[in-house]
């Protein structure tokens, strides 16, 4: 198997490859203000040093304009050529093997469910493990039911994280299929993202859900992953190989509920590929009840993710803070928009401080107004639009 596409490339010396000639190659490093911008200023944090080149001459590369081709001439290249990368990526991995790994805790009502999303597939799984993660209820009795097909784990409750590396660590296939134990797959879910695995360099393919709120790019890079999280766990399936280069998720408290993006960040970083399979093969559940409580722990273990990957790449304390601060006025907006008061004040509070502007401001100021005030400007709002008044609640 390949390793991934390394952050350095070789110079030919010879007729051979000098690993004493290797230079930074800044095309494969993550594009992230302070990290890499086209220049060399950031370069020295990282440790590495950019090799300046001339301007490459790009007269030589102009090829003479052919004559268009008949439309059934090209027709039947495009399907020649679909044909035979189909039969080279089937000959290549005749038999890809993968598992599906649920971490599951006090989730009784909902294992049921997934499970069965799982053994429905059109290309069913190997393995199936379920790791009950310390549950007080019957999850790890419902499971069970479904001895003949289901491995089931149970372990002390140490977080999602641990449960899914658990998971991994218990099966032997060669890819990795998530799947939270409130979710569900779609029937041909797996079989449409296995056709994605042919490129070794391929680390991660994900897929879109009910509830995704737009599109990801076809290849998902640093950058993305920096500005969002636009991946959902629920939806991808991971290369063994690629899990253990990174060392799996991180188990820390602190990074509870977002352990999969600082996973799909350091994937990132280490030069694998994040495929995505432009459909929507998976049913997200959303939680309910304690959003106020649930959207400031995610924005604290948020800003410990950021904290964590700046300190792997020795990124500019200036940039992981412009990150962070930009996050505190995110979720303080959503906790404004719920009327949360509190919580948002909290929120919005810390970049009012740090860095003060007029819109951070205006929102800080707006926890101090009733709510049925900010609730009857809303619905005027909505009323000049000509729109359905919203409830309380939205």
């Amino acid at each position: 198997m390949l390793a991934p596409p390394s952050l350095f490339r070789h110079r030919r010396t010879g007729t051979g490859l000098s690993p004493t000639a290797s230079t930074f190659n800044p095309e494969l490093l993550p594009c992230v203000p302070g990290l890499y911008t086209g220049g060399s200023a950031a370069i020295p944090a990282l440790g590495f040093r950019q090799e300046r080149k001339e301007p490459r001459n790009t007269s030589r590369l102009l090829l003479p304009v052919s004559k268009p081709r008949p439309m059934f001439a090209s027709l039947l290249q495009t399907i020649t050529y679909s044909a035979f990368r189909i039969t080279i990526q089937s000959a290549m991995h005749p038999n890809l093997r993968y598992c599906a790994v649920i971490p599951v805790y006090n989730g009784a009502d909902t294992i049921a469910h997934a499970i069965e999303s799982v053994l429905a597939q059109t290309n069913p799984p190997d393995e199936v493990v379920v790791v009950d993660d310390g549950s007080d209820d019957d999850s790890a009795i419902v499971a069970s039911r479904y001895s003949s097909s289901v491995h089931v784990v149970r372990q002390p409750n140490a977080g999602p994280g641990a449960a899914r590396n658990r998971g991994v660590r218990d099966s032997s296939a060669e890819w990795v299929a998530f799947l939270d134990a409130d979710d569900t797959w779609l029937p041909e879910k797996m079989e449409r993202q296995m056709a994605l695995l042919g490129d070794s360099r391929v680390g991660v393919v994900h897929a879109r859900g009910t509830l995704s709120p737009s599109p990801a790019p076809p290849i998902v890079t640093f950058e993305n992953l920096w500005a969002e999280n636009c991946i959902r766990l629920s939806s991808t399936i991971v290369r063994r190989t690629a899990w253990e280069s990174v060392g799996g998720f991180d188990e820390s408290p602190g990074l509870i509920s977002v352990e999969d993006h600082n996973l799909w960040l350091r994937l990132a970083v280490a030069g694998w590929t994040i495929v995505t399979c432009p459909e929507d093969l998976i049913q997200y559940n959303q939680a309910t009840g304690g959003l106020s409580y649930r959207t400031e722990s995610f924005a604290r273990a948020e800003f410990t993710n950021y904290d964590k990957i700046g300190e792997l790449l020795k990124l500019e304390r200036e940039v992981v803070r412009s990150k962070i601060l930009k996050l505190h006025v995110k979720h303080g907006r959503s906790l404004l928009h719920r009327r949360e008061m509190s919580s948002a004040r909290r929120l919005l509070g810390v970049p009012l401080r740090e860095s003060p502007c007029r819109e951070t401001l205006r929102l800080w100021l707006a926890t101090f107004v009733p709510a049925r005030l900010l609730d009857l400007r809303r619905n005027f709002r909505e009323l000049s639009r000509g729109t359905e008044l919203p409830s309380r609640s939205s």
